[in-house]
């Protein structure tokens, strides 16, 4: 093999490296949730740079059904806090990670689709107001640099949700619609699959010139 081929596939390995972290920056993490109170499920997540921590409920549903019980998402905003109408039934969470654990709450339904109904979850302030959500919300969970393990335990489930299997979804640091602080530099990443078929077209040309 020439210098210059080791010069490139050298080149092409650190691409790969860099695709690779664009892609688990950009790609949310997923684990099913058995919403019964104590149960506990733990999930590893890796974050290059410090990142607070966003999690979210995802529901099925039949087609369009409604599902009262989910909430709706239609809010009056104040100074400090949100409050709904119809915040849907109460669920809590309380995620553990290094040390520290912070009780999560679902707010209404604030994303759907034809088959799936998502809950945001925020860090729960206990104002004795079940209507009412601290906004902007504070003193979540912020994961640091490398791996970190996060245990998530059901603290209270309203019925009739009790049971019911759920996903939640940890959400990745960016992604087309939002990008976390600190991480301005590495938005262009979010388009790492179209970097890897560059990848695998320059990884063939290589191997074809090492024949």
């Amino acid at each position: 093999m020439t210098r210059k081929l080791k010069i490139h596939w050298l080149f092409w390995s650190l691409l790969v490296a860099l695709v690779a972290a664009g892609a688990q920056m950009s790609t949310a993490e997923f684990v099913t949730v058995n919403l019964r109170p104590q149960a506990t499920v733990s999930v590893s997540v890796f974050r290059p740079l410090p990142h607070q921590l966003g999690l979210a409920l995802s529901f099925r549903r039949r087609a369009w059904q409604l599902r009262p019980e989910l909430g709706v998402y239609a809010a009056g905003q104040k100074a400090g806090f949100i409050e709904f109408l119809q915040p849907g039934v109460p669920i809590k969470l309380l995620v553990s990670s290094e040390g520290k654990a912070v009780a999560y709450e679902a707010l209404p339904v604030t994303s759907h689709s034809e088959t799936v109904a998502t809950r945001r979850l925020l860090p729960y302030t206990d104002d004795g107001d079940p209507k009412r959500f601290q906004w902007p919300s504070k003193g979540g969970i912020a994961l640091s640099s490398g791996w970190s393990t996060l245990s998530i335990t059901v603290l209270e489930v309203g019925q009739p949700l009790v049971g019911e299997q759920v996903t939640l979804a940890i959400h990745s640091p960016i992604n087309l619609r939002s990008m976390a602080s600190g991480y301005g530099l590495f938005y262009w990443l979010v388009f790492w699959p179209w970097y890897a078929l560059f990848l695998v077209g320059y990884g063939a040309a290589l191997l074809w010139k090492c024949r």
